[in-house]
């Protein structure tokens, strides 16, 4: 560590529209900057960024004590993780110090503050700016290569290798509740479990697992999905039809209207076809019929027991209950071949998605062992006498042909005799 100053940590402080706001803690090693001015700074010229990052200098600010800290503010692509390299200089009572080399990658589902390995290999340069990995595996979904570190076991009940890298089960975790979100069924009335993403596996991942996976307000919004289903099984309760409005209440109907008008935005809406009412048009006559005031059913205070009892009549027809009512089950059974329907489209997605990994991941298998092969006999050479393969293993480059009937002594370098190198060998004299 012959920079006497290392970058510990980065958190990302806060994020306002585009503009990722960040804070970063310095370490010092060799240096002793007790009682001497201290100043932390960086140029944007050692900021590399990717994914149309554009990074942008902030004020930098240190303290009196062991701890010193930097700032830097960020334009983030919203369609795009953010991506930096960065090096930060320290500026101790006329004294610099630069520290090494740092990558930093961020999106919206990633932890909010990251811990570098202390010990950074090189000391950076503008041009040049690097961070050492160790003990790399291969995920089995992208098929990228990861320090162990990015490995986690997934669930509880995950029994097989942690062979998934973080990023691609962050992907998964968001995709299933993006995706359950943006049904319409399953927002007012479904129930969902988001599966480990390893195709043999397929545990359910608890609230705590989504929980390390995804944003906190992913995670909201996971957990809205969650108390929709709950709320669901309340008998009579309806979800607001207003796409913006999350909220639900109980309709019991007493007044036999079928018209519901949500206590959290004003939003009407008819609860026997789960449809927004405008005021004007009914779902259809019958529903006419049933609300007290309507163009057809003007407001009459003095409105007879018969009337009353008509109304009732058909309320209990149309709406005697959520289950047993004959226009609720014709629309049940409706949604449910409209789901049977969707999820064998998205079985055979599915099945597309996991050949085409499979092909990917047989080719890539068979790129990496054809390299391998390559580097193998880049390794061999001939002997220049007797033409047998040698793999040169260690030691000097004056090399002794293996086969016992050749025994042939030459240069490794430019498989000439060791006495007589050839012009362009480095031996040669």
């Amino acid at each position: 560590m012959d920079n006497g100053v290392s970058v510990e940590s980065i958190r990302v402080v806060s994020e306002i529209d585009d503009l990722v706001n960040l804070e970063g803690k310095i370490v010092m090693h060799k240096v002793t900057p007790v009682g001497k001015q201290v100043s932390i700074d960086y140029t944007t010229d050692l900021w590399e960024t990717y994914y149309n990052v554009l990074a942008k200098e902030s004020c930098s600010l240190s303290s009196e004590k062991d701890l010193y800290l930097f700032e830097v503010s960020t334009f983030k692509n919203p369609n795009a993780p953010l991506y930096l390299e960065f090096a930060v200089k320290c500026d101790i009572a006329g004294s610099v110090f630069w520290t090494n080399g740092y990558q930093f990658l961020y999106d919206e589902d990633s932890q909010k503050e990251f811990f570098f390995n202390e010990f950074q290999s090189s000391s950076p340069s503008p041009s040049s700016i690097s961070s050492p990995v160790d003990n790399e595996k291969e995920c089995i979904l992208c098929l990228e290569e990861f320090d162990c570190n990015e490995f986690v076991k997934i669930t509880d009940q995950c029994n097989h290798e942690n062979d998934i890298c973080k990023k691609c089960i962050r992907k998964h975790v968001k995709k299933e509740i993006l995706d359950n979100e943006e049904d319409n069924e399953l927002l007012n009335e479904g129930n969902f479990d988001i599966l480990c993403p390893d195709d043999d596996c397929r545990a359910v991942l608890k609230e705590q697992d989504v929980k390390r996976f995804v944003s906190e307000k992913m995670f909201n919004r996971y957990e809205q999905l969650k108390l929709n289903f709950t709320l669901s099984l309340i008998p009579n309760f309806y979800r607001c039809t207003n796409q913006d409005c999350y909220s639900g209440q109980i309709h019991e109907g007493e007044d036999t209207s079928p018209i519901m008008t949500c206590i959290a935005c004003n939003q009407k809406s008819c609860v026997v076809h789960n449809l927004p009412f405008d005021n004007i048009r009914f779902c259809c006559p019958e529903c006419e019929k049933l609300e007290p005031v309507s163009p057809s059913n003007p407001s009459n205070e003095a409105e007879g027991t018969e009337v009353k009892k008509k109304r009732t009549s058909l309320w209990k027809r149309l709406m005697p209950d959520k289950k047993n009512s004959p226009k609720l089950r014709e629309i049940e059974i409706e949604k449910e071949n409209a789901k049977l329907l969707l999820k064998n489209l998205e079985e055979l997605e599915k099945a597309e998605i996991r050949k085409q990994q499979e092909e990917k991941r047989k080719s890539h298998k068979v790129k990496k062992q054809e390299k391998k092969s390559e580097d193998y006999i880049r390794q061999l050479k001939q002997c220049p006498a007797c033409k047998s393969r040698i793999q040169k293993s260690g030691g000097c480059d004056k090399m002794t042909c293996g086969n016992p009937r050749c025994r042939h002594e030459f240069c490794w370098i430019c498989l000439a005799e060791n006495q007589n190198h050839r012009t362009d060998c480095k031996y040669y004299k």
